[in-house]
């Protein structure tokens, strides 16, 4: 039971709840309950299948009424909750994915399999331009409900550029060193320059993409 102010007795709150709902279907509304008799106990535990079926658990002495109310305020802001979600799930996603171009390397240096080293790097490449593709249509979509978001991307797109530009140079040398044309030593001081820089990367990536 719920009592406001006015309440003696109390009143029954109904919490209606659905999963995989999307942003799309954001709704505010205000079920209204009329009384028009004395109130009677109700049971504590009631079953609702379909919203407008209310009247018959509550029985006659009850009329429920049901009015829609736009928040847009609200609405605005649940959405926009959703699509930070997004936004720091593709961002995991692109994280695992240079991840892979590691993975490639590795296996390239044990297999000297120059062909399956070209096609995990093509394929970790066009896993990165659909996160990045899915992460623009985002962008464009915040562009005209909250502004500060979409700028902070701005920031995010730059570092990933850059460490796009730190990926190909490291590829390079990678194919270098299998090729004789890079030293052990030199190598190895490249992957200890890559794998530092890579992580910082991440984490100025991290510090803008978690706090939105």
């Amino acid at each position: 039971m719920h009592f406001t102010y006015l309440d003696t007795t109390g009143r029954p709150v109904i919490t209606i709840e659905k999963d995989n709902l999307v942003d799309f279907h954001i709704q505010m509304f205000t079920d209204g309950k009329l009384n028009s008799a004395p109130v009677v106990e109700m049971e504590k535990s009631v079953d609702f299948h379909q919203l407008n079926k209310l009247d018959s658990h509550y029985g006659s002495p009850f009329s429920t009424s049901v009015t829609l109310i736009e928040d847009v305020a609200t609405e605005s802001r649940l959405q926009a909750q959703g699509q930070v979600e997004q936004l720091t799930d593709l961002h995991a996603d692109r994280l695992k994915i240079y991840d892979h171009f590691t993975d490639a390397v590795n296996k390239f240096k044990n297999n000297k399999d120059l062909a399956a080293f070209t096609t995990a790097r093509k394929k970790a490449e066009n896993d990165l331009k659909n996160v990045g593709h899915a992460i623009s249509d985002l962008q464009s979509e915040l562009k005209s409900t909250n502004a500060d978001i979409s700028d902070k991307l701005n920031e995010v797109n730059k570092i990933h550029k850059l460490t796009m530009d730190l990926i190909n140079n490291y590829l390079g040398q990678t194919e270098r060193f299998i090729k004789g044309q890079l030293s052990k030593v030199a190598f190895a001081d490249a992957e200890k320059s890559y794998a530092q820089k890579l992580n910082e990367a991440k984490e100025r990536m991290d510090s803008v993409i978690y706090a939105l």
